[in-house]
């Protein structure tokens, strides 16, 4: 009985010594239709079983069936390599797409886009694009006939990084009670400066060099009496990371009658009729 019990006791330990050797080569890596796995994987499944049976490195077509998953926890379609969390390869080239990503929530729609919440939840809605509103001053600033340089009218619009679309239509009236009436007038110029192309404390500015494509400022009449309207649109490409400001600016007057006395008043001032106003542009 004595010997059972001992020969009982040697196989208890046995089992044990053999389980405590096998748990250290429980990290097994786990290949589907392949008998060989890349070193960083601990899956790899091949769908078409076309992978080289010597265990050479798949090439890029011979991965677009495969399913992977790395040691650092990305998962891999179509790519034995994946840098990111989800990584998929289909094989498209810029000439010849091939799209293979599909999401089927009960809001796809022709043209709607994916997007997410604040929790990064995604699903499809309809595009809207960005839009950005200007803001008017109080009280606006007066501009000599005789200015040579831009004035910062202090009116301003606050766009993210990225290209955008300007417009802007700027009413002003010249408050020159004596000057002659045979349609005198002059022509000023406008633009958009920003923080770094103000100078003398804001007051003035040059044009930003955010500005892309065509001119860098508009030249309208504007008549000795009545309002008269200063438009502008141009491309503005933010390259910074964050918001940036850019400032209406007025003034680099041409007075080809050489009257005197003249003064644009509260230029940058919101009046019936002005606008200001942005909106996204592709990149």
């Amino acid at each position: 009985m004595e010997d059972i019990l001992f020969l009982f006791r040697i196989r208890v330990i046995a089992i044990f010594i053999v389980m405590m050797i096998t748990s250290q080569f429980t990290h097994a890596q786990i290949g589907i239709n392949t008998d060989y796995v890349a070193n960083n994987l601990i899956l790899q499944i091949d769908s078409k079983r076309n992978n080289p049976s010597d265990g050479t490195t798949p090439s890029a077509s011979q991965a677009l069936d495969d399913v992977a998953v790395t040691n650092t926890g990305n998962v891999g379609i179509g790519t034995l390599t994946p840098q990111t969390k989800l990584h998929i390869v289909t094989g498209g080239t810029t000439l010849s797409p091939n799209p293979q990503f599909r999401l089927e929530d009960g809001l796809q729609l022709t043209n709607r886009v994916l997007t997410c919440n604040a929790q990064g939840i995604g699903y499809w809605e309809d595009y809207v694009p960005g839009a950005s509103q200007g803001v008017w001053d109080t009280s606006g600033v007066s501009i000599s006939g005789s200015e040579t340089s831009f004035v910062n009218t202090k009116a301003k619009i606050s766009l993210d990084s990225g290209s955008w679309a300007i417009f802007y239509a700027l009413i002003v009236e010249i408050d020159t009670p004596g000057m002659a009436s045979n349609g005198n007038r002059i022509l000023v110029k406008t633009s958009l400066a920003d923080d770094t192309t103000l100078y003398n404390s804001g007051i003035n500015g040059f044009p930003t060099t955010d500005i892309s494509g065509g001119g860098t400022y508009y030249e309208y009449i504007v008549w000795q009496y009545g309002k008269s309207v200063l438009v502008g649109r141009y491309v503005i490409n933010n390259t910074t990371t964050g918001s940036k400001d850019y400032y209406l600016i007025a003034g680099s007057v041409s007075n080809p009658g050489a009257v005197t006395g003249i003064t644009l008043v509260n230029v940058g001032k919101e009046v019936e009729g002005s606008s200001f106003f942005a909106f996204r542009a592709k990149e």
